[in-house]
């Protein structure tokens, strides 16, 4: 199974988010409840749009 490059993504967990950036979940929580990275919420899932991450990382 191939997985598609973290920056090519649409969204990712935040876990992932982490696993990418040297943030904590903790962190990376504040940011998504302060409106500073951009969200969809599917069922009880939360997913990061990544180019609002990599936004907020300055990786645009």
């Amino acid at each position: 199974m191939t997985t598609t490059p973290f920056r090519e993504r649409d969204y990712c967990t935040r876990i992932e988010a982490c696993d990418y950036s040297t943030l904590s979940l903790r962190t990376i929580t504040y940011a998504i409840k302060d409106s500073r990275i951009e969200t969809i919420k599917i069922g009880s899932r939360r997913l990061i749009k990544v180019p609002s991450f990599l936004k907020l990382l300055g990786e645009e």
